[in-house]
């Protein structure tokens, strides 16, 4: 009984010996689940702009990482570019430029979310002679600034904008386009026209406390806005074929 026994085991043995034995892969675990997500900068391209003087000579989105502050601000070269301000503040010191210039024929800008404020020129410079911008402004606080506060060209629209106490002297405008649209802005405190248009629709604004005429109007019209303790005219048509003035207050 034993011998048989002893056989048995001998026999499975064998057996278990003769099998091949495959491998089973290695025994090193796998790394961590990789990101799935795109990341901000694949999604939406964009370049920051973290000290001054900056110069933009490449279409594409830029935006402000801090407040920024000194004596030379943004210089744009090139067509085709939205700068967002992220909601900080363009200062300048000491400075004899503007904050933002749009410096030769350039078109298709944009220029957001943020305040300009202490500029010896303009707070923002799109204006050029014979040019045709095609530019947006919105969401601005401009302030303090020498010259004036958006002074932009044609084809141009300030949307949703404060000026506040721009201009030296009796000089100057708070908010200023020709061909384009001012609407939802908010002028006070400026050495002349509040807001000045040529050829341009003026909606839903208000102009005040400002040294010459709340709105100044050449060959445009004004709707739906408020014109309150200006020194000069509540608003002021001159010039051109045709005006229209509707549901104003306070003229």
């Amino acid at each position: 009984m034993k011998k048989n026994y002893l056989f048995a085991v001998a026999i499975l043995i064998s057996t278990l010996c003769s099998t091949s034995v495959r491998g089973q892969g290695s025994l090193t675990p796998p790394g961590g689940p990789a990101p799935t997500m795109k990341t901000l900068s694949q999604i939406e391209p964009r370049t920051p702009i973290s000290a001054l003087p900056y110069s933009i000579t490449t279409p594409g989105s830029y935006y402000f990482t801090t407040n920024l502050s000194g004596s030379n601000g943004i210089t744009i070269v090139t067509n085709n570019v939205t700068l967002d301000l992220s909601g900080f503040t363009l200062q300048g010191v000491s400075s004899t430029v503007s904050g933002i210039n749009i410096s030769g024929a350039y078109n298709h800008i944009t220029v957001r979310n943020g305040c300009i404020s202490g500029w010896s020129l303009r707070g923002i410079d799109g204006f050029y002679n014979g040019g045709t911008r095609n530019t947006l402004y919105e969401n601005l606080i401009v302030s303090s600034n020498g010259y004036g506060g958006i002074v932009s060209d044609k084809n141009s629209i300030i949307r949703n904008c404060c000026a506040y106490g721009n201009g030296f002297g009796n000089t100057f405008v708070g908010l200023s386009t020709e061909s384009g649209q001012i609407v939802d802005c908010v002028a006070r405190g400026n050495a002349s026209a509040g807001i000045f248009g040529y050829n341009t629709t003026i909606r839903n604004c208000v102009s005040e406390s400002n040294v010459g005429p709340g709105f100044e109007c050449n060959a445009g019209s004004v709707w739906d806005c408020g014109s309150y303790n200006n020194s000069s005219y509540g608003i002021e048509l001159e010039g051109g074929p045709k005006h229209d003035v509707v549901t104003c207050k306070g003229m």
